[in-house]
């Protein structure tokens, strides 16, 4: 595995939770 390619791993791994926990706080914001 490349470096470029690790790091494009490690990018959108981030991103994936970074969006999930979003996703988590819009939820209990709108049940409010």
């Amino acid at each position: 595995v490349g470096q470029d390619q690790f790091f494009k791993a490690i990018t959108s791994i981030t991103e994936h939770l970074a969006g999930r926990a979003l996703d988590a706080e819009l939820e209990a914001y709108l049940h409010e």
